[in-house]
């Protein structure tokens, strides 16, 4: 009936006001009659007692999304756990975002009011007045700024028209446009915070040079060398499991490699300023950082892999698991040995259960 009603009363072929006022009227002695015939032929509908949010499924339902909110927020940043913040910037716990220092979008408030006493001190002149836009956002980027009577443009921004001019038809003289220096840096090579761009045609040179070799014709190896951090890319990651289920999985593939062959462990070594810094910070897609440990559930693998300090403590992690079984170095090293290269000055060769320093003499 309400679905029926319009502006200007009752609408539809078939839904006459006449119709429908027969049936209001004859509603109450309808359901009546039924429930009698209901009664008579023993029909009678069972009455529900208790809500259907009481339901069995219904509360399994809401257990797994309680479970599910669990889940998404462990993999969130505790905002309670000022060890993992950047002191004195915003910091987002879902993608691990660092603010730029002048973003102010928690005093968004504030600003409005100050900006709403503004405005109603300039009224009525300043009625009419466009309001500047003073909060800042993490996303807020500038094409250009403005120093003293000039304005700068955003270099980066150069380069990607340059590099559009370069892939489409125009007849462009480019002596003539690049006999004018565009930027202060080479965005080539480097960003604008002056870090150095990734390269990234090493797989592409690896996969020119590689030669097909038959089986038959390969030597079996005495010993093997493993990098770790790219072992850990081919290595099964547990979707529900912790860091210790991983470290787990990540010791029963050493045991099997120690069957066959000597293997040598290394491990990433992070030192400041390196010249490995700059490539690490390019390749670096995730900025969250957890802290993690053997009981925490584990992270998505790019949340882990692709944020070096994520990655170093894992690294950490599984060479103090590793090196701390005795019982996993007893039974794995009876036949060939294991040499870890840590973080240490020196690696540590494990023979037979044995763990003992080596000397490296250059």
């Amino acid at each position: 009936m309400r679905k029926g009603h319009g502006p200007v009363g009752i609408i539809g072929t078939t839904e006459r006001p006449q119709t429908m006022a027969t049936w209001v009227f004859s509603m109450d002695a309808t359901m009546t009659l039924t429930g009698d015939l209901k009664k008579m032929s023993g029909s009678e509908e069972v009455v529900q007692m208790t809500h259907k949010e009481e339901s069995p499924s219904r509360i399994n339902r809401d257990g797994d999304d309680r479970q599910s909110l669990r889940r998404t927020l462990l993999s969130c940043i505790n905002p309670m756990d000022p060890d993992t913040h950047v002191t004195g910037s915003l910091l987002n716990i879902w993608s691990g975002q660092v603010a730029q220092p002048n973003v102010n979008v928690d005093r968004a408030l504030d600003i409005g009011a100050q900006q709403m006493i503004q405005f109603e001190r300039s009224w009525p002149e300043g009625f009419y007045t466009s309001l500047s836009k003073e909060v800042v956002t993490f996303n807020t980027k500038k094409k250009r700024l403005t120093i003293g009577e000039h304005a700068v443009i955003d270099q980066e921004a150069i380069y990607a028209r340059v590099i559009g001019l370069l892939v489409s038809q125009r007849d462009l003289n480019f002596q003539e446009v690049l006999a004018t220096e565009l930027t202060a840096y080479p965005p080539s090579m480097f960003h604008a915070d002056g870090q150095m761009r990734v390269a990234a045609g090493k797989s592409t040179l690896k996969k020119n040079i590689q030669v097909d070799v038959s089986q038959r014709l390969t030597v079996s190896p005495t010993a093997i060398m493993v990098d770790v951090s790219a072992v850990m890319w081919t290595l099964e990651w547990p979707v529900h499991g912790t860091v210790a289920t991983f470290i787990s999985g990540f010791k029963t593939w050493l045991s099997l490699q120690l069957s066959g062959v000597d293997v040598y462990l290394c491990f990433d070594r992070y030192h400041d300023y390196s010249t490995k810094s700059s490539t690490r910070s390019a390749r670096a897609t995730s900025s969250r950082v957890h802290h993690l440990t053997l009981t925490t559930p584990l992270p998505a693998r790019d949340t882990v892999l692709k944020n070096y300090t994520n990655k170093a403590r894992l690294n950490a992690l599984i060479c103090e698991q590793v090196l701390s079984d005795n019982d996993f170095l007893r039974n794995s090293t009876q036949n060939h040995k294991l040499v870890v290269t840590e973080d240490k000055s020196e690696p540590t060769q494990v023979s037979e259960g044995q763990k003992l320093p080596v000397w490296i003499f250059l």
